[in-house]
C-alpha cells in the first residue's frame, strides 16, 4: 500500500524534472583572454578625463614667488611648479572621471576647485564684497 502512495510522488518528480531547462547550455563562457573580450562600440575604457586648468594671475608691483600645485583630494599630486603670482597659465591634467573638483595650492593658502565639463578655472584677484 505504501508503493502506490509513494507511485504518484514518484511520477510527479519525474515529470518535473524531464521538464526543466538545462542550465548549463545557455551559460556564457568567459574568454580566455583579454584579447577576445567583446564590448560595445559605445562603451568607453578610458576611466581619466583631461582637464584644463585656468589660472589667472594677481597683477602686483614686486614678483611673488611660491609652488603652485595641483593635487585630488586624496592627496595624489597632478601639477606641481614654481609661479610667479601674477603670471596667467593654463594647465592640462588628467583626472578620475569620476572627480568632481580638484584642490590648488600657492605657498599656504588651499582652495577647491570645482570642475565644470572638462575645465576648472582660478582666480588670484580677490572678488570684493558689496
Amino acid at each position: 500500500m505504501k508503493t502506490l502512495r509513494l507511485l504518484p510522488f514518484l511520477a510527479t518528480m519525474m515529470l518535473l524534472n524531464s521538464c526543466s531547462k538545462d542550465l548549463t547550455d545557455s551559460v556564457q563562457k568567459l574568454p580566455a583572454s583579454l584579447s577576445e573580450l567583446k564590448a560595445a562600440s559605445t562603451f568607453s575604457w578610458t576611466t581619466g578625463k583631461t582637464i584644463e586648468v585656468t589660472i589667472t594671475g594677481l597683477p602686483v608691483s614686486n614678483p611673488v614667488y611660491s609652488t603652485l600645485s595641483l593635487s585630488l583630494h586624496d592627496g595624489s599630486s597632478l601639477y606641481q611648479s614654481m609661479h610667479n603670482i601674477d603670471n596667467d597659465v593654463t594647465i592640462q591634467v588628467v583626472v578620475p572621471s569620476v572627480e568632481k573638483s580638484i584642490k590648488i595650492r600657492f605657498g599656504s593658502n588651499e582652495y577647491e576647485l570645482p570642475i565644470e565639463g572638462e575645465k576648472a578655472s582660478f582666480s588670484f584677484i580677490p572678488v570684493l564684497a558689496d
